[in-house]
């Protein structure tokens, strides 16, 4: 079974669960298609770099675009020294996530504001994109 038909699947068994009229089930599930991969293709792979090391501007974008592909590069600001390969990097289609400020251990609310907001909004000033991720610092 393949991917498309497993998760057809799922949501035909939760679906039935959840509308038993099958006249409900059909009118609901009209609405809904399942999309296809790029060119068709049966899976996709999401590629995560984190911290924005130099080897991301040097190697990993160059290496990406070579073979016509984007990444999510998760971003702790205050290692950034220059902003300018990561607009680069994002006006080549990689997203710019949001990793924090200094990359602590978010286990305390009272950084919020300075490890997760902050940096949001300077990652958005300075590439001139949205951020919609936060990565969490040690997967915490």
């Amino acid at each position: 079974m393949n991917y498309r038909s497993l998760v057809l699947s799922a949501f035909l068994l939760i679906s039935i669960g959840l509308y038993p009229q099958k006249k409900e089930f059909e009118e609901v599930l009209s609405e809904y298609k399942i999309c296809n991969w790029k060119d068709n293709k049966q899976a996709a792979v999401a590629l995560t770099f984190d911290d924005w090391t130099p080897g991301h501007p040097a190697i990993v974008v160059p290496e990406l675009q070579k073979r016509d592909m984007v990444a999510t590069f998760n971003i702790f600001i205050s290692t950034v020294k220059d902003w300018e390969p990561l607009r680069k990097a994002a006006n080549l289609g990689n997203e710019m996530a949001n990793h924090s400020a200094t990359h602590p251990h978010l286990n305390n609310d009272s950084l919020y504001k300075k490890e997760v907001l902050e940096p949001k909004e300077k990652i958005e000033k300075e590439v001139g994109y949205p951020v919609f991720t936060f990565a969490y610092p040690y997967g915490e």
